[in-house]
Formats: structure tokens, C-alpha cells, sequence
């Protein structure tokens, strides 16, 4: 049987399994648990504090030796409420050279051609480790991977020396990405009748004058720029994306709040942008008896893997092109570096047609995955 005709059933079977992020994934992370373990692999499922109702699923063969490889990949996928699909999105449908549906391209194709080249491979051959790690949520900050990656060293005796992660790049080699910080900014004000305002304290005023602080916080950062040719925007960006507040048109609101992410570059002193932020908040509050309270930050890293290491030499051969540039989007690889696991983003698929309607790959890209990651795995292992 070729490749994509074994390989069609596994993915139309993952595409089926609607696991938008912070939904239950347990039936897919059984069924990936019914194919690996077969194939000689322990398994474990890693749950996170949020629900029992989803988990990260780690599997693992071969000697327990230094110099192991980890293949990577979220099995969340983003919503399709809203969006103009001509199909069932959670039916995987065959256009010609494509296959349709959501996950398809991010990133559901990578998990499964790797099911099909495990199958491929003699795994009795391997002369170090393969793990596999499979992930919930990374969507929506890549929580799984974080969670993850605090236990991983309980579970192997040596951690993987470098780890593919298999986002789409259309086979290219990303060895950076920038990472993704999201803050909660609270106001508490004090509530009254609009008939006289000068009885309450507005906390959608006090909110206003701070987010227009934030605004002049990112042109400031614009034009701090670092020198890579990789980043389309060599600076760290930063985002109001969610605004709430008050509760009626005729009440001076008590409350209000907003979401503000920044995305940190390799080398961006994450605690220096929120020094800038709280200062922000001090010097651009003019309204008396506000009260403001930042969150913890919750933090996807940056990435950045030297370009000179033993699984860059082996991918390189395989990808589109030979320089190693920047994802443009944040990934499970920064949790994974965290904790010095050299990783690289290389998968089939274009990021281009991700998150969007109608969502596609090409055939003949999942086709190669399954032969790529097969050579991968024989030559960084065998």
C-alpha cells in the first residue's frame, strides 16, 4: 500500500475528532494510544490543572541512552464558528490535489504521517531514544507543552537531545520564533448614577487613559528594532485584543478590563516590557480612586536553537530551501528549549491557509511527510 493510501484513513479519522482548544481531547489521545502502543511504545498521559478532560500524550521507545529525538505536535485545533466552510469541517474531504478540513494543515497531517512512518521504520534498530509528544491546547498559549515540560525530566533518565515539532512551514527549517505574553488588566472604579457622574469613579475612563499609554508604548517599541532579517517585524509587537467593561448605559461603571499581549523576541528582557507596562499604568491614570491590577503574566518563550546542530544537518537536506529562518508564530518549541531541548520547527502544510475556512494541504506534502520523517528518524537514530 502507498503512503497516501494508508496514510488517508489516520488522518481523516484525527480531522473527525473535534478537538478545539479547551474541549475535551481524551478520544483522540486514546486512539493515538491504540496505534503507538501497538507499535511497542509505552504511553502516558500528562494532565494539566485546567480539566481531567484533556492531556498531553507522551510515548516512548527504545534504549535509554543519551542523544534521543522527540517528534511534536498539538492536537487542538482552532473554530470554525463563524466562518464560511463549504464542507463539513470535521470531515475530511478530497478536492483534487487537496485534503480539506480543519487541522488539516495545522497540524493534524503531521501526526499523522508520523503514525504511518513509525510504521516504516524498524524500531528495533534504534540505537537511541524516540519520544513522541502530543499536546492539548497550544492555541491558546501553548498550556499543554508548559505543562509538559515541567514533568518531562521525571519521565526519562536523559531528556531528548533535540526535538522536530511539526507545525506547517511547507518544509522549511525555522530555528527561532518569537514567544507570546498575555497580561489581565483589571480597574476597579466606583459605580453610580450617570445623572452625577461626579458621585462615581469611571473605570472605562481610567481604563481608556492607560490603553492610550499602551498604544504609545508600541510605537515606542517599533522603533526598537534588533538585526535579524528573518523576523518580518524585528521588534516586539503588543496588542490590546480584548476590551470589557460597565454594565449599562445610564451607570457610571465600577468595572472594567482589558487583555494586552506582547510578543518578545529571542533576547527580549520580557521583565523590562512590563517594568514599561506598570509604569504606563502609574503615569497615565488621571482619575482619582482607580484602582489597577495586573495578572501574572502567562508566557509562551521566544525560541531561538544554534544553527549548527546534528538534527539541522539532517533536516536541511530534506527542506525547501537551506537557511534557517524564523516562524512568524509562536510554538510548543519554546517550552520545549526551555528546558534544553534543541528544537526546530519543520512540517508539511502552509501556515498561510491555517485558521481559515476551508482549510487545505496538498497531498503530495503529506505523502512526503511520511518519507521524511521516516529518513529522520533512521538517520538521527539508527
Amino acid at each position: 500500500m502507498d503512503n497516501l493510501s494508508a496514510v488517508r484513513p489516520i488522518l481523516a479519522d484525527l480531522i473527525a475528532f473535534k478537538t478545539v482548544s479547551s474541549t475535551n481531547n481524551l478520544d483522540l489521545i486514546e486512539y493515538l494510544e491504540g496505534i503507538f502502543k501497538p507499535a511497542g511504545f509505552s504511553t502516558l498521559r500528562i494532565y494539566g490543572p485546567e480539566s481531567k478532560t484533556r492531556a498531553n500524550l507522551l510515548c516512548q521507545i527504545g534504549p535509554e541512552t543519551a542523544g534521543g529525538l522527540m517528534l511534536s505536535g498539538h492536537t487542538d485545533v482552532v473554530p470554525t464558528a463563524g466562518q464560511n466552510w463549504h464542507s463539513d469541517p470535521f470531515c475530511l474531504k478530497e478536492e483534487g490535489d487537496r485534503f480539506i478540513g480543519r487541522g488539516t494543515a495545522d497540524m493534524k497531517s503531521f501526526i499523522a504521517a508520523t503514525c504511518l512512518a513509525v510504521k516504516k521504520v524498524d524500531l528495533r534498530r534504534l540505537k537511541r531514544p524516540l519520544s513522541l509528544l502530543w499536546t492539548y491546547d497550544e492555541e491558546i498559549g501553548a498550556l499543554g507543552s508548559r505543562v509538559a515540560a515541567n514533568e518531562l525530566s521525571s519521565h526519562f533518565k536523559y531528556l531528548p537531545e533535540a526535538a522536530i515539532v511539526g507545525e506547517p512551514t511547507s518544509f522549511n527549517v525555522y530555528c527561532k520564533h518569537a514567544g507570546h505574553v498575555t497580561l489581565n488588566l483589571s480597574v476597579r472604579g466606583k459605580g453610580a448614577h450617570s445623572s452625577d457622574p461626579s458621585l462615581g469613579i469611571s473605570a472605562i475612563k481610567a481604563l481608556v487613559q492607560v490603553l492610550q499609554g499602551i498604544y504609545e508604548l508600541e510605537d515606542q517599541l517599533k522603533q526598537e528594532t534588533i538585526d535579524d532579517p528573518h523576523f518580518l517585524r524585528p521588534f516586539v509587537t503588543i496588542n490590546v485584543g480584548q476590551v470589557e467593561g460597565g454594565s449599562a448605559v445610564n451607570i457610571v461603571p465600577d468595572r472594567a478590563k482589558a487583555v494586552v499581549g506582547f510578543r518578545p523576541l529571542p533576547g527580549t528582557d520580557i521583565k523590562e516590557i512590563l517594568k514599561r507596562i506598570h509604569e504606563v499604568i502609574k503615569t497615565h491614570c488621571h482619575t482619582p480612586g482607580a484602582c489597577f491590577e495586573l495578572s501574572e503574566p502567562q508566557i509562551l518563550p521566544a525560541m531561538l536553537t544554534r544553527t549548527d546542530t546534528r538534527l539541522s544537518r539532517i533536516l536541511l537536506p530534506l527542506a525547501k530551501t537551506s537557511d534557517q529562518g524564523a516562524a512568524q508564530f509562536g510554538t510548543d518549541a519554546g517550552n520545549l528549549n526551555e528546558i534544553g531541548i534543541e528544537s526546530l520547527i519543520f512540517g508539511p502544510g502552509s501556515i498561510d491557509v491555517a485558521h481559515q475556512a476551508n482549510e487545505w494541504i496538498l497531498k503530495s506534502d503529506v505523502d512526503q511527510a511520511v518519507q521524511k520523517i521516516s529518513r529522520v528518524i533512521a538517520d538521527y537514530l539508527f
